[in-house]
């Protein structure tokens, strides 16, 4: 049985446009999708949590919260956000969450 999620809970949806190294960890550190990489055409789990850090490898993928597209900054390198209810903010490389 899946917990039901909380109306508190974001939704976090990715979508790969390219090849794209995924982390994703709740506001507590526990990881949620564990460094994994998605290639076009596989599907990436939705998480829900009050509170949401994603590391991602760069920008091929496209993310909704909610329901709603949140624009992912052109990056070579790897992108942190922080996805909280108030909205999802950029993080610096050092506040990114580590995966395996």
């Amino acid at each position: 049985s899946f917990p039901t999620r909380r109306s508190s809970d974001l939704k976090l949806q990715l979508v790969p446009t390219s090849t794209v190294y995924v982390c994703v960890t709740d506001g507590t550190g526990k990881h949620l999708i564990n460094g994994q990489e998605f290639a076009v055409g596989q599907t990436i789990p939705t998480e829900t949590a009050p509170k949401l850090l994603v590391t991602l490898g760069n920008n091929a993928v496209q993310m909704k919260v909610n329901g709603k597209a949140v624009p992912v900054a052109a990056s070579s390198s790897a992108i942190g956000y922080l996805i909280q209810p108030s909205g999802s903010s950029p993080l610096p490389a050092s506040k990114q969450p580590r995966c395996a």
